[in-house]
């Protein structure tokens, strides 16, 4: 005789909790509640911080759904709680069930294997299938100087910067999948990609920008995105290394202002990707001299982020310095950065 026992059907509550998510959130998750009134706004992640990097899906109510421009979309309420509270899904369930207002349990044959040895499994997996996924992408995209990379060069040269065949870290891939904030297929386009690396140097994830053919950035709502990557990784101290390593190191937010400082100054620049990941930056072992190439921001984002690292070098003995756009906030922007002084002083009428 078969062994049963009472357990929640995962679909019933599935089915309860349709069109209910925002409230069933706004009571297991009040850190979401900011982004649940203005489900069109970005907001801080309450996972890895930064300044709107994350926001509710539209459909929010029926799905649960999230998306954080680092940690990467969560489909539904039950990923969503998962990621915010570390829960197992069996634990997410009886939460969501119990905001509900509990329902009739079923019976169910008894899983052989523990809960959490089998949400242990299913993340291995995940996190299996983000690595090859990965590394398909990078197989498939073509280095800067191939005749494939025709794009991407386009691309970086109407941004107004040079290309040459020391930026290695970035790379075109021809046809990329572009997924809208509510986890929907829009379309394919070619994107620059670019390996973003741990402080060992180790492949963490990708960062993608997504362009036309023409070379300009795809007309989408979020051009540019990180890759959802294992959760066994980390991007705290991590960088897009666009070039080598050295003695004498920039770091900056964007990999356009990375590129540009190097023009700039001829010093190798990598790119932090936000403020927040700048703020954690780790330099490889080599560098004596660590110079910050900052933003200049309305919100002194790029002021804070820079003091939280000028903060963690000074027992480590590497110079620090640290460098903001000499010119001024145009007005109604957000800020500036060095591609944007970079183009200032090419203008024409300028030096």
């Amino acid at each position: 005789m078969d062994t049963k026992i009472q357990r929640l059907d995962a679909d019933e509550v599935r089915r309860r909790a349709a069109g209910r998510w925002d409230q069933i959130l706004r009571s297991l998750a009040p850190e979401l509640h900011d982004a649940l009134d203005k489900p069109k706004k970005h907001f801080p992640c309450p996972v890895h911080g930064g300044k709107d990097g994350l926001r509710v899906f539209k459909n929010v109510a029926e799905t649960g759904g999230v998306v954080c421009n680092t940690c990467g979309p969560k489909a539904d309420g039950f990923a969503t709680l998962r990621w915010l509270k570390g829960w197992t899904f069996p634990e997410a369930l009886r939460e969501v069930d119990a905001v509900l207002g509990g329902g009739p349990a079923v019976l169910v044959p008894v899983v052989t294997l523990p809960a959490k040895q089998v949400d242990r499994a299913a993340r291995d997996q995940r996190n299996a299938d983000l690595r090859e996924y990965t590394k398909k992408l990078w197989a498939e995209s073509a280095p800067i100087m191939d005749e494939k990379a025709e794009v991407l060069r386009r691309y970086l040269n109407g941004r107004g910067l040079a290309v040459t065949e020391d930026i290695y870290a970035l790379r075109l891939h021809p046809s990329l999948p572009y997924v809208d904030e509510d986890g929907k297929f829009v379309a394919r386009y070619p994107a620059m990609i670019a390996r973003v690396a741990a402080p060992d140097n180790a492949r963490i994830t990708l960062h993608r920008t997504y362009l036309t053919e023409d070379g300009h950035k795809a007309p989408v709502e979020s051009a540019k995105k990180v890759l959802p990557y294992p959760d066994d990784l980390t991007m705290h101290g991590a960088a897009i290394r666009v070039s080598r390593s050295a003695v004498v190191l920039g770091i900056s937010e964007g990999i356009e202002t990375a590129l540009a400082v190097t023009e700039l100054f001829d010093i190798p620049c990598w790119a932090a990707i936000n403020a927040t990941l700048l703020g954690g930056f780790e330099p490889p072992a080599e560098t004596q001299w660590l110079m910050v190439f900052a933003d200049k921001d309305v919100s002194q984002a790029g002021e804070r982020a820079a003091d939280t690292l000028w903060e963690k070098m000074l027992d480590r003995g590497i110079r620090f310095t640290v460098h903001y756009p000499p010119i001024d906030v145009p007005e109604g922007e957000k800020g500036v950065d060095w591609l944007d002084y970079k183009l200032a002083c090419s203008a024409p009428g300028k030096p």
